[in-house]
């Protein structure tokens, strides 16, 4: 067995220091925040589209509901709506396609 080089490893845990300084937590922090905020803002819109679908009886919380975008069409609970129903909500939809399934409460 080698004898441990005590000055190489001492060496390396300096340099090991001086990178873990290097890292600006601030900045990591910043993006941890905005990642946050921006899925909070999702969450909202996603609520507010919810609410503004059952408001107009396309859904029911209570029934549990499946609501897709895709190819620019919506469909609720496998049923494709029609354009004027789909121009509505197109604003909620950032992605190309998206699907969500909400089960009975």
């Amino acid at each position: 067995m080698k004898e441990v080089d005590k000055d190489a490893i001492q060496k390396e845990l300096e340099k090991v220091k001086v990178e873990i300084s290097k890292i600006d937590m601030d900045k990591i922090m910043a993006g941890a925040r905005e990642g946050v905020d921006k899925a909070k803002m999702e969450l909202k819109q996603l609520q507010e589209m919810f609410n503004e679908m059952e408001k107009d009886g396309l859904i029911s919380s209570k029934n549990g509901f499946t609501i897709e975008y895709k190819n620019k069409d919506l469909y609720i609970d496998g049923t494709r709506q029609p354009e004027k129903t789909t121009d509505k909500y197109r604003k909620y939809f950032k992605q190309e396609k998206f699907k969500i399934t909400i089960e009975k409460d």
